[in-house]
């Protein structure tokens, strides 16, 4: 049947629907797992850049010369820390290998703070260790969480809410600098433990997206998988990824380059 002499095609329910649902919209079903991503993220985030000043007091204490040393660290074990990355992806299932990771991770910090108040008279060698640490950490766990993302969400779903996410995020790292500006009468090791207590609650939103259906219809009782070669080889291919991986890299690129002519 032809819609009516001068009416317009956009009249009909679902044109107007599209016209009146922003891209960002969250239907009703996607509320509970956006609400557990973002806090996750947030969370993350928000542990990150408590520990981030931190990073920085303690990592160049002593000489300030030795920054470019500390990033060549950083290289040298992503170099080694990449492959053992890749082998347990591939193997054991995603949310179990999340919340060991995520597990590992904090006890690891919490060991470095032990250190730290252990042996006063090696702080410069802890703080480097430390700075080095941090780096790795927060490579691995952003990679982690998207992946994550990934495998919980459509293709669709993530177009609209991965925007809204990294939003949660950004809220998260505010607040976590906000943290630590306004704590700054602590000695670095108390902000530390903060940062372990606010990364740990990740753990509680990771249950929740465990009870979640996932969207994408995956389950969770298989590995994330994928291998360096397999990513390599997929952003080869992919225009999207492509475009992606440059904007990624001189983005770092620059975000390195003006924080090393600040220090």
């Amino acid at each position: 049947m032809n819609a009516p002499e001068g009416s317009d095609a956009s009249a009909t329910p679902g044109a107007d629907e599209a016209v009146r649902r922003p891209g960002w919209r969250i239907e009703r079903t996607e509320w509970p797992l956006f609400l557990a991503s973002a806090g996750y993220f947030f969370c993350l985030l928000c542990s990150y850049y408590i520990l981030r000043p931190v990073r920085e007091t303690a990592g160049i204490a002593g000489d300030e010369n030795v920054l470019h040393k500390l990033f060549l660290a950083t290289f040298l074990v992503m170099l080694f820390a990449v492959p053992i990355y890749g082998a347990l992806v591939a193997r054991v299932p995603r949310i179990r290998f999340i919340a060991g990771s995520t597990c590992v991770f904090a006890l690891q910090l919490i060991i470095l703070v032990i250190c730290f108040r252990a042996y006063p008279d090696s702080r410069i060698v802890i703080g480097r260790v430390f700075f080095v640490w941090l780096s790795v950490y927060n490579l691995y766990v952003v990679s982690i969480f998207w992946s994550l993302m990934v495998e919980r969400w459509t293709l669709e779903a993530g177009k609209r809410l991965f925007g809204p996410i990294m939003a949660a995020g950004s809220a998260g790292a505010l607040i976590g600098s906000q943290i630590t500006a306004r704590l700054k009468s602590l000695e670095n090791e108390d902000l530390m433990v903060i940062a372990v207590l606010v990364l740990l609650g990740t753990l509680g939103f990771l249950a929740w997206i465990a009870r979640l259906e996932p969207r994408s219809g995956r389950t969770d009782t298989t590995p994330l998988g994928g291998s360096v070669i397999a990513g390599l080889q997929t952003i080869v291919w992919s225009p999207y990824l492509r475009r992606a991986a440059l904007y990624l890299f001189f983005l770092t690129l620059c975000g390195t380059l003006v924080y090393l002519s600040k220090n």
